[in-house]
């Protein structure tokens, strides 16, 4: 099963966000809260019940030696025990979020392994500069699935397969933030350890305390709620990774403002405008580095909608730069939100609608529809009852009808 994938970016000031860290959160809310490495211990922070969202947030700034190691994850920050838990951790200059959901969990097959069944998964977030400060947030919703993460200011979100609704998010409640040098095996975060066939970057024998640099500033935290992207442009229309986009219908595209933080519901009363930039790519995946057009829109009341033009065949790729008091376009005052991508109807004919298999009783009908779009006239269809070989099904037989109706 193939996992979604949603590529975003967001930049804001630390003056426009509340909360240390993570947008919109009060650090008064954290489960844990601390300003100094420490190592795991029983029951740090309250249990979180009933074990369907939790949050990460961590500022570090890693050393040379932290983003060099290529044999052993590095702990940035981490909560549970030997069967249950999950943290961020630094595998060879690569930040990853890894998570075990109960006893016998297969280990991840790499450092990104989205596929929760078996009862291990992980996260790449991004990579990592030594000597350079990062700042960190993941939020998981297990009730769909969904990681919403930034990094030093890219946020992003990807989707586990075959989760579970909820799970035990905290194990015995012990917390590692970097680590003072003696890291409990039996603190594994979301780990999984042993000689079964796990790589040395995701197993919890091999752990290492970060080192970091000295004196710079750090902070990890732990919450029981998930990132509220309405604090960044949201809601597009097409929905972001929609398909089958008609072009001779949808003529214009829309997005909802970024709301205020500090009067939720309401527009943010600093947006004076709108930057929007559309990139190049394929199959899901931007290419920032190209930009086929930019734009810059008047702010107004939601949704905020402008014409765009696109062809069958094409995918669409676009971002939303909310504009912060007449800041230049790529300030840090700026909020960015995500990458919003859509496909468009294929230039050849394309199903809509497959036949749904039907169980009836003798003498009674069975009905199976199949829709399908095209540019031009389909002059003919031909149905099939699937054999060996395959049956052409001709409504020459007086027990057989067949209707074809053109819309359009």
């Amino acid at each position: 099963m193939k996992s979604l994938i949603f590529l975003c970016s967001v930049l804001a000031a630390a003056g426009v966000w509340a909360g240390g860290i993570v947008p919109g959160f009060d650090d008064a809310d954290a489960l844990c809260d601390y300003t100094a490495a420490r190592d795991g211990q029983t029951s740090d922070p309250v249990n979180i019940s009933p074990g369907s969202q939790i949050t990460f947030a961590a500022r570090f700034t890693p050393a040379a030696i932290d983003v060099s190691d290529d044999a052993n994850p590095i702990v940035v920050l981490e909560v549970g025990g030997t069967t249950y838990g999950s943290g961020l951790y630094i595998c060879n200059g690569t930040l990853v979020y890894a998570i075990k959901t109960g006893a016998g969990g297969t280990p991840q097959t790499g450092l990104e392994d989205l596929n929760l069944g078996d009862g291990a998964a992980s996260v790449i977030l991004g990579d990592l500069q030594a000597e350079e400060q990062v700042e960190v947030f993941l939020s998981l919703e297990l009730s769909t699935g969904k990681i919403a993460y930034s990094i030093s200011g890219d946020y992003a979100v990807k989707k586990f397969n075959n989760y579970p609704a909820q799970t035990n998010l905290t194990g015995n409640n012990s917390v590692a933030f970097l680590g003072a040098g003696g890291l409990n095996s039996d603190h594994m975060g979301g780990l999984t350890g042993g000689d079964n066939g796990q790589m040395d970057l995701l197993n919890a024998d091999h752990i290492f305390s970060m080192q970091g640099v000295e004196g710079a500033d750090i902070r990890g935290q732990i919450f029981n709620d998930v990132f509220d992207d309405s604090y960044i442009p949201h809601d597009p229309n097409p929905a972001s990774g929609e398909i089958n986009v008609d072009p001779s219908t949808t003529t214009s595209l829309s997005f909802y403002t970024a709301e205020d933080l500090a009067n939720p519901g309401a527009q943010n009363p600093d947006v004076t405008a709108h930057f929007v930039t559309f990139y190049e790519g394929a199959d899901g995946e931007p290419n920032m580095d190209q930009i086929i057009s930019e734009d810059t829109i008047a702010a107004g009341e939601d949704p905020i909608s402008f014409h765009y033009s696109f062809q069958r065949g094409d995918e669409v790729f676009w971002q939303i730069e909310e504009q912060i008091n007449g800041a230049a376009k790529g300030s840090e005052e700026n909020i960015k939100g995500p990458v919003w991508s859509f496909k468009t109807l294929k230039t050849i004919p394309s199903f809509l609608d497959n036949p749904d298999d039907q169980l009836v009783f003798e003498d009674e009908d069975a009905v199976f529809v199949c829709g399908i779009n095209s540019g031009e006239p389909i002059s003919s269809l031909n149905w099939y009852k699937v054999g060996e070989p395959d049956v052409l099904v001709d409504d020459s037989d007086p027990d057989i009808t067949i209707t074809t109706v053109q819309d359009g």
